[in-house]
């Protein structure tokens, strides 16, 4: 909904200080107004508030502009990108294939096997090469 009410607007950050509100609350509650506004369908600068600490009822909450210059975070993704790409070279280390399915399967299985502890199910015709793809993920 709030995204189809920003498309029906023309908000000018130029002409006007667009603020959008994010406070305290579910992770759905605050992320998609951030979303929104990162990506520029709404306009605008963040303001995020929360309220004042525990034991302080009497005092103000806080406030404050949310900077979404996200530059800073490029060598981080750019680090988070080489990762990927070793992930997927040692993985597919010495398995040979000119399949575009497998190959593809195999960038797949290095992007969700890298991050995670999770089990991984590998199936398949005997001589697919499981185990040794296996030995690999393990690795």
């Amino acid at each position: 909904m709030l995204h189809d009410y920003a498309a029906d607007r023309r908000l000018d950050p130029d002409e006007e200080d667009c603020l959008v509100h994010i406070t305290t609350g579910t992770h759905i509650a605050q992320i998609c107004p951030f979303l929104l506004t990162e990506t520029r369908h709404l306009p605008g600068r963040l303001l995020q508030t929360a309220p004042p600490p525990k034991g302080n009822a009497g005092e103000p909450g806080t406030h404050a502009i949310v900077d979404l210059d996200l530059s800073k975070y490029d060598a981080i993704a750019a680090r988070a990108a080489a990762r990927s790409g070793d992930d997927l070279t040692f993985l597919a280390q010495g398995i040979e294939t000119r399949n575009p399915e497998f190959a593809a399967m195999l960038r797949e299985v290095a992007r969700v096997a890298a991050g995670s502890t999770a089990a991984v199910l590998l199936t398949g015709p005997t001589g697919a090469g499981k185990s040794q793809l296996a030995r690999r993920i393990y690795a």
